[in-house]
């Protein structure tokens, strides 16, 4: 067992997994903060965490298998027993090592610079919109529950004086018994909308209410009644109101902005939605989720969101790893 780890020490393989893991810290942070700034899906980050662990077995199979020589790269058998190793390797592994801890160092203390524990000073003009409620008699539209939310968030996030939560920000506190001023406070927020959604067959009832975080007070509520076909309308005039009573977006062409995204084809918008429920781990596998997407193009060509996931989807299943099944 001893030789076998002289071994590895000496065909530096210990050097190259510290390397590794050093780097791939840092492209993992990098990434995150390209998620956050240009708000990719979550799956981009999922996906780079996976290229990364699975890229470190490799890195150990080629630190065992070749070595750096004069001569250039060449495979640890073709070499004679006993030859010395040449040191280059090892030297550039150790200054490689050396300056991405000198660069995790330095961004860990300029992430601590940033004091996160201090409460951020919370914007007048910022909402969050909570997972609305399923309250339909056999609790089997929670998919449409979810994607009723994420279609007004959408749209509240396309106003340029509104400042909206992340869905992961607020997603977290479903179901929670946390109050809402301190969700709201968690979050940094002013206001916070939460609703519920009672739909049998169809007919469908939504009932949506804005809350000041400040004194817990209600600034807006309304009920919304109509048949499935209604969905898209209702979380479009929801969206509005809150608009309105936030007094933002005040600006015809910002309002026809925040409306605008989507598609106006309520049986496109509903297969949309079960493929994202499906890509959140509602038992669906990745091909009757592409299928749901696929549908939904199909009867909206413009269904530019429709688009996006298709593409997101094939993205994060080009590794022969996750397999369409």
């Amino acid at each position: 067992m001893r030789a076998f780890i002289d071994e590895l020490r000496q065909r530096n393989v210990f050097r190259v997994a510290t390397a590794y893991i050093v780097a791939g810290w840092l492209i993992a942070q990098v990434a995150d903060l390209l998620a956050g700034a240009f708000r990719w899906p979550d799956a981009f980050l999922q996906m780079i965490i996976v290229v990364l662990f699975l890229g470190f077995p490799i890195a150990l199979i080629f630190a065992w298998a070749f070595e750096l020589t004069p001569g250039g790269v060449r495979r640890a058998s073709e070499l004679p027993a006993g030859k010395q190793k040449d040191p280059r390797s090892g030297r550039l592994l150790n200054r490689l090592t050396i300056a991405g801890l000198t660069i995790a160092v330095i961004w860990l203390g300029w992430d601590r610079l940033q004091k996160p524990d201090e409460v951020a000073p919370v914007v007048d003009k910022s909402i969050a919109v909570l997972p609305f409620a399923d309250f339909s008699p056999d609790g089997g539209y929670g998919w449409f529950a979810d994607g009723l939310t994420e279609e007004i968030l959408n749209a509240l996030a396309r106003t340029t004086d509104l400042r909206v939560a992340s869905r992961t920000s607020s997603f977290q506190y479903r179901g929670s018994d946390t109050e809402l001023p301190a969700i709201a406070a968690e979050i940094g927020v002013a206001h916070v909308l939460e609703g519920s959604v009672r739909r049998s067959g169809d007919r469908l009832r939504v009932t949506a209410q804005l809350i000041r975080a400040a004194d817990d007070t209600h600034l807006w509520s309304d009920t919304f009644d109509g048949s499935a076909n209604d969905s898209i309308d209702i979380q479009e005039r929801i969206a509005r109101q809150i608009a309105n009573a936030l007094q933002t977006a005040t600006d015809p062409d910002e309002l026809a902005k925040m409306l605008s995204a989507g598609t106006t084809s309520v049986e496109a918008w509903e297969l949309f939605l079960r493929g994202n429920a499906g890509q959140r781990g509602d038992r669906s596998t990745p091909s009757e989720t592409l299928a749901l997407y696929t549908q939904a193009v199909a009867i909206d060509p413009t269904f530019a969101d429709a688009y996006m996931a298709i593409a997101n989807l094939w993205m994060m299943h080009l590794n022969p790893t996750f397999g369409f099944r």
